[in-house]
């Protein structure tokens, strides 16, 4: 544990989680004529963790509006965190790499609907400025996402991506 953290918490105090992320993401289609899009989502998380290594569900929601249009879009998958530095109660900063795939579908609002595959991939950083087991997260990294099915073909959209968010260990 940090030099600043309380030892005197048991380990099973983080034993689980449940998170909130706010993503921010900017990526460009690879279809022809495709700008580059600018995209606001929340996500929630449950996971286990076993000190290395934490993982579990997720799911997430986005939408877009465009003129009289709203987008929206769920996801539900997975994900799974290498830590560098054991999570264990006392810790102040975890970093490590961290990754997620999920499903969902895409309903541009005017009644086509596609399926959506994302993968994403990057490093993380934990920080529980008080010791406790409540803390933030920023995660940066690559994200791959493949779209199908509805009137137009299929494309793949790729980028950058980071989320911030709040954890919350019991």
């Amino acid at each position: 544990p940090d030099e600043f953290g309380d030892t005197t918490m048991s380990q099973s105090m983080r034993r689980y989680l449940i998170a909130v992320s706010f993503d921010l993401t900017n990526t460009k289609s690879d279809a022809a004529g495709a700008e580059n899009e600018t995209d606001i989502a929340i996500a929630g998380r449950f996971g286990w963790n076993y000190a290395t290594y934490e993982f579990g569900p997720l799911a997430s929601y986005a939408a877009d509006a465009t003129g009289s249009l709203t987008s929206t879009l769920f996801k539900f998958g997975g994900w799974a965190d290498y830590n560098m530095i054991a999570n264990t109660p006392g810790e102040i900063f975890i970093y490590g790499l961290g990754g997620l795939f999920d499903i969902g579908q895409l309903d541009n609002g005017a009644g086509s609907k596609r399926d959506i595959m994302e993968f994403f991939v990057g490093p993380f950083v934990k920080w529980f400025p008080t010791g406790s087991n409540v803390g933030f997260r920023l995660d940066g990294g690559y994200v791959y996402q493949k779209q199908s099915g509805g009137v137009a073909s299929d494309n793949v959209v790729s980028g950058i991506a980071m989320q911030a968010g709040l954890m919350g260990y019991f």
